[in-house]
């Protein structure tokens, strides 16, 4: 069973590197939050199967208003996925927060103010620089959650020891 990244009063680096958020970082992240809302498959699955849904009520009732609230469904669904990434992006990132990273031999310690976590290199399932972005896939407990950072958190070397710990998998 894996265990989850550690806490803050564990051993571990120092944060050396910091990003303060501005409202700029905030719009790039939220923009990064839809596309990937968007790529999902979940978001399209999802309005296929009430569309169809839709289009199957309609043809055995005779009407053609389940096609109309289905139809209705899938816009709030496709208008549901902007409005989560910037809810997201509002409780994750607060405007003047500071984001904070610190690398050593054999774990990284990241967070924005306290509390940070601190995980070991070999917990990291993927790692894709994408513009301002850092995007990080960590193994927990139960899941492999994706979250972003900013790339100044990253500098060069440490961006590479990382996608190297990715090369194990």
């Amino acid at each position: 069973m894996s265990r989850p990244p550690r806490t803050m009063t564990d051993d571990g680096p120092e944060y050396r590197y910091s990003f303060t958020v501005t409202e700029h970082y905030r719009r790039e992240l939220t923009r990064a939050l839809i596309g990937a809302g968007y790529r999902s498959a979940g978001i399209w699955m999802a309005i296929a199967i009430v569309l169809v849904a839709g289009i199957g009520s309609s043809l055995l009732l005779g009407s053609v208003i389940p096609v109309i609230v289905a139809a209705a469904v899938d816009v709030a669904l496709v208008v549901a996925v902007p409005v989560a990434a910037h809810r997201r992006v509002e409780a994750a990132a607060a405007l003047g927060s500071v984001a904070r990273s610190g690398f050593g031999e054999s774990s990284f310690r990241i967070g924005h103010d306290l509390p940070g976590m601190l995980v070991d290199y070999d917990r990291v399932v993927d790692v894709t620089p994408r513009g301002d972005l850092v995007w990080l896939r960590i193994r927990m407990a139960s899941s492999t959650p994706r979250a972003a950072w900013p790339r100044a958190l990253f500098p060069d070397a440490e961006l590479a020891r990382l996608r190297d710990a990715t090369a194990h998998e």
